[in-house]
């Protein structure tokens, strides 16, 4: 039992999490040379999620989320609010023993939606970075028609980190 080693393959058919249809779903689950690896895919989601876990001391884990197409359907209260789609790369590192560790960024390529009769998307690549119990807007920049919305800065994540601050800057045009 020094380097056991196993295989798990899962796959789910026409799922929903939340009453929020997910369709199929695919799960592989491999432990060896002590270090595990989840490989998911939602095809009907366009998503690929990988992470590998060390079995090591302090269980080292990266991990990435891949969206391609990634479709978006905003709901509240079981009244739809608009549809869209997303993609996105997502990184991630750390340690599983000690979540400070964490550090993770989510680069959205494109950002495009619907909401409630009104077209909004992304102008540009947002980049969004956390670590140190922080959250970085590095560019996040939406457009609807002639109104323009960006938003950059830092937020903390508990109250015992230092401030952060946010700079926003809008020009609407309600018509």
């Amino acid at each position: 039992w020094d380097n056991p080693s196993f295989q798990l393959k899962l796959d789910g058919d026409e799922l929903e999490v939340a009453k929020y249809p997910v369709g199929d779903l695919q799960m592989l689950v491999q432990l060896a040379d002590r270090r595990s690896t989840i490989d998911l895919e939602a095809p009907s989601l366009h998503l690929l999620a990988k992470a590998g876990i060390g079995t090591e001391e302090g269980y080292p884990i990266q991990f990435e989320i891949v969206g391609r197409h990634t479709p978006l359907n905003l709901i509240r209260g079981g009244n739809p609010l608009g549809t869209g789609f997303f993609d996105a790369l997502i990184t991630g590192r750390g340690l599983l023993s000690n979540l400070e560790t964490l550090e993770a960024s989510a680069d959205i390529e494109t950002l495009q939606l619907k909401l409630l009769d009104h077209d909004l998307h992304s102008s540009q690549p947002i980049e969004i970075r956390y670590a140190g119990q922080r959250l970085n807007i590095l560019n996040l920049a939406l457009e609807s028609g002639d109104s323009r919305l960006q938003l950059s800065g830092a937020l903390p994540l508990r109250a015992d980190v230092p401030s952060g601050d946010l700079t926003l800057t809008a020009h609407l045009n309600l018509d």
